[in-house]
């Protein structure tokens, strides 16, 4: 569902004109100004359908070497998990100026909570690409 209205007087404008290159000026107020609204319903969910979102931000600052730029990364959204295939709802916050860790994992089709961390990143090792790697010997090294 979409609608398109006046950005300046807010008159409704003719639904066509949202897939047309240049503005047409407005009857009432002869703006080209253009507000364009796209609406999707929640009905996609009962046909076994659904809109699903996932967002990535960082931060970074200048001042560091390369490897060391990333001060916060923010993670939210649906995504598969690796291990079952099955979608979950991320959220994760690293901020390493201040030492911080938060990471919740929960399943899109339950609603159960599959995974909860708190800590300070001094305290968060040893996961992900942080796991210790095995060499031939069987010994672990970092």
């Amino acid at each position: 569902m979409s609608s398109i209205n006046c950005a300046d007087c807010g008159t409704n404008l003719p639904e066509e004109w949202i897939h047309q290159e240049q503005n047409k000026k407005c009857p009432k107020c002869g703006s080209q100004q253009q507000t364009v609204t796209i609406s999707f319903s929640d009905h996609l969910k009962e046909e076994g359908l659904g809109i699903l979102d996932h967002l990535k931000m960082t931060e970074k600052d200048d001042t560091f070497s390369s490897k060391k730029k990333q001060r916060k990364e923010f993670i939210s959204g649906a995504e598969r998990s690796k291990s079952n295939g099955k979608w979950i709802d991320k959220t994760r916050l690293i901020d390493r100026d201040n030492g911080k860790y938060f990471e919740k994992i929960v399943c899109l089709e339950t609603g159960e909570i599959i995974h909860l961390d708190e800590s300070s990143l001094s305290e968060h090792k040893g996961h992900g690409t942080a796991k210790f790697k095995k060499n031939e010997n069987e010994e672990f090294y970092f």
